[in-house]
C-alpha cells in the first residue's frame, strides 16, 4: 500500500449539505466543495443537496454535472426535499435556501416566511446531525436566521453555528487594495494588493448598518513592508464615508446592476469562510463571522453579530482588547439595535405562531382550535364587533390551563391584528371567493343551535346575541352578543366579568351602532 493509498482509506468520507441546491449560489458553491478547495485535497465528501420539491428536476441536472466533473474527492451525491435525510450524520452544512426579499417587503415578512425554514432546519440538525456539525448560515437575514436555527437544535453547541459575513470582509479587503494599488502602483506596473491587505473587520449584522472597519487592517505594501491600512491610506473622509457606504450598499449595487443578487462572489466567501472554520487562521490574523454574541465589545447577548475571530483546531475566539473609536461605537451600536429588534420580531413571529389557534408544544405541533375557551364576541354581528381574549383560556400541552393573554404575551397584537382581523373577515372572504361566507356559517349556526339545545359544559361559556337586559352598561332591548352560560335550554349572561377601560371603549362604540340601527328600524317600521 503506497502513501496515497494509506490517505484514502484512512480519510473517511464526510457528510456536507447544502441547502438551496439548485440555487445560483449553492451552483458556484459546489463546485469548490467537490475539487477540495474547502475541505482540503485529502478530504472525501459526500454531498447532500437539499432543496424544495418544485426543484427537484433542476436539481437532478446539477447532480447531473457534479457526475460529469470526474473529481475524485467527490464520493457520492444525494438529492432530497427531506430536511431529515439531508441531515443525517452531517458534518458540515451550508444553509443557502431562503426566501428572497422582494420588491416592497418589510424586514418582518422577511423574517415571517424564513422563521419557519429555520425552524425546520434547526429541528433536523437536532434530530439527525452530528454534534459536532459546523453550520454556515448564507441565506438572509443570515445573522438572525442562524440564531432561530440554534435556538431550535438545543444539543449542538451554539458555537457551531455561524453567519456569513465574509462576503462583506472579501468585498472591503478589495475596496481597501484597490485604493492602495491606485495609490501605491510603480510607474510601469499595477501591484495587485487583494491578498495582501488583513485584518479588516466586518462588525454586526450582513445589512446595511454593517459596520466595515479599517482601523485595525494591515497591508503588505512593496518595498514598505506591513503597514497599517489607515496610515497608507491616510484618508479618514474617504474611510469613514465614501468606503464605509460603498460596503454597507455593495449587495444592493449588484442586484441593480445584474438584476440578481450576489452569487459568485457570496460562494467563494462561503467556501473561505468554511475553508478558515475548518483549518484556522494564521497566527496573527483574524476573519469575520456572524457567531452568537458573549457581550464582547459590549454587544447585547444573545444575537448572532459578526466579530473579528482567531480559529484554532475548528473553535473560534472572538478577538479581544481591540481599540473602539467613539465614531466605531456608535457604528457598533447601531448595527446591534437593529439585530436586537430582529430578533425581537422573530421572537413575535414565533409566539403568534404559537397562539394563533395553533398552539405547539416544544417538538411537536398539535391543533388545538377545540382546546382554546371562553373568546368572547361582544356586541354587533358587524365590523364594530369587540373580539375579547382578555378572559380566554387555553389547554396548553405540558402546561394544563391557561390564560392566553399570557400565553401570546402580546397585547398589541390582541389589541391591534388580531381584533381587526376578526372585525373585517367577513369583507375578507367576499373579497377571496366573491360569495359570502357559507360553509363556515352554516357550521357557526348548528354549534349555536346545539349549546342552546344541550348546553354548555362547566365553566365554559359562548357568545350569543340576545336582547340586553341592561348587563354591563348596555342599553336594553337591543340584541348585544353577551357571553352566556346555557343550561334546560335556557341561557344566562355570564355577569362579574372585568371590563378594561380599552374593552369599555370598544363596547361603547358597537352598542352605539346597535343603537343606532334600532332607530333606523322603528323609524322604518313607522314612519
Amino acid at each position: 500500500m503506497n502513501k496515497n493509498d494509506k490517505k484514502a482509506v484512512l480519510a473517511e468520507p464526510i457528510n456536507v449539505v447544502v441547502t438551496g441546491a439548485a440555487g445560483q449560489i449553492a451552483y458556484s458553491l459546489l463546485y469548490q466543495l467537490a475539487a477540495g478547495s474547502v475541505f482540503g485535497p485529502e478530504q472525501p465528501i459526500n454531498l447532500r443537496l437539499l432543496d424544495i420539491k418544485p426543484m427537484m428536476d433542476v436539481l437532478q441536472g446539477v447532480v447531473m454535472e457534479l457526475e460529469d466533473l470526474a473529481l475524485p474527492l467527490l464520493r457520492d451525491v444525494l438529492p432530497t426535499a427531506d430536511a431529515g435525510v439531508a441531515f443525517k450524520d452531517a458534518a458540515a452544512a451550508f444553509l443557502v435556501g431562503a426566501m428572497p426579499r422582494k420588491q416592497g417587503m418589510e424586514r418582518k415578512d422577511l423574517l415571517a416566511a424564513n422563521v419557519k425554514i429555520f425552524k425546520d432546519q434547526g429541528e433536523a440538525l437536532e434530530k439527525f446531525a452530528r454534534k459536532d456539525i459546523k453550520v454556515l448560515v448564507v441565506g438572509n437575514p443570515a445573522n438572525t436566521n442562524a440564531l432561530i436555527c440554534s435556538h431550535y437544535a438545543p444539543s449542538i453547541p451554539k458555537e457551531n453555528f455561524t453567519a456569513m459575513t465574509r462576503l462583506d470582509q472579501n468585498r472591503a479587503q478589495a475596496a481597501l487594495a484597490s485604493r492602495l494599488g491606485v495609490q501605491l502602483c510603480s510607474e510601469m506596473e499595477l501591484t495587485p494588493l487583494v491578498d495582501k491587505v488583513k485584518n479588516v473587520i466586518i462588525w454586526g449584522n450582513h445589512s446595511s448598518t454593517q459596520y466595515p472597519d479599517a482601523a485595525h487592517a494591515v497591508a503588505d505594501l512593496p518595498g514598505k513592508g506591513s503597514v497599517k491600512v489607515s496610515s497608507a491610506v491616510n484618508d479618514n473622509a474617504w474611510l469613514n464615508g465614501e468606503f464605509l457606504e460603498t460596503i454597507q450598499k455593495r449587495g444592493a449595487a449588484v442586484i441593480a446592476a445584474r438584476k440578481m443578487s450576489s452569487a459568485m462572489s457570496a460562494a467563494k466567501a462561503a467556501g473561505d469562510h468554511m475553508r478558515d472554520w475548518w483549518f484556522g487562521t494564521k497566527p496573527g490574523q483574524w476573519v469575520s463571522m456572524g457567531v452568537v454574541s458573549d457581550g464582547s465589545y459590549g454587544i447585547p447577548k444573545d444575537v448572532v453579530f459578526s466579530f473579528p475571530v482567531n480559529i484554532k483546531d475548528k473553535k473560534f475566539e472572538i478577538v479581544q482588547g481591540l481599540e473602539i473609536s467613539d465614531f466605531a461605537r456608535s457604528k457598533l451600536d447601531i448595527t446591534a439595535k437593529e439585530l436586537e429588534e430582529e430578533r425581537a420580531e422573530a421572537h413575535q413571529i414565533i409566539t403568534s405562531e404559537l397562539s394563533n389557534c395553533n398552539l405547539c408544544s416544544e417538538m411537536e405541533l398539535t391543533p388545538l382550535v377545540d382546546k382554546v375557551k371562553n373568546v368572547i364576541i361582544w356586541g354587533n354581528h358587524s365590523s364594530t364587533q369587540y373580539p375579547d381574549a382578555a378572559h380566554a383560556v387555553a389547554d396548553l400541552p405540558g402546561k394544563g390551563s391557561v390564560k392566553v393573554s399570557s400565553a401570546v404575551n402580546d397585547n398589541a397584537w390582541l389589541n391591534g391584528e388580531f381584533l381587526e382581523t376578526i372585525q373585517k373577515r367577513g369583507a375578507a372572504v367576499i373579497a377571496a371567493r366573491k360569495m359570502s361566507s357559507a360553509m363556515s356559517a352554516a357550521k357557526a349556526a348548528g354549534d349555536h343551535m346545539r349549546d342552546w339545545w344541550f348546553g354548555t359544559k362547566p365553566g365554559q361559556w359562548v357568545s350569543m346575541g340576545v336582547v340586553s337586559d341592561g348587563s354591563y352598561g348596555i342599553p336594553k332591548d337591543v340584541v348585544f352578543s353577551f357571553p352566556v352560560n346555557i343550561k334546560d335550554k335556557k341561557f344566562e349572561i355570564v355577569q362579574g366579568l372585568e371590563i378594561s377601560d380599552f374593552a369599555r371603549s370598544k363596547l361603547d362604540i358597537t352598542a352605539k351602532e346597535l343603537e343606532e340601527e334600532r332607530a333606523e328600524a322603528h323609524q322604518v317600521l313607522m314612519p
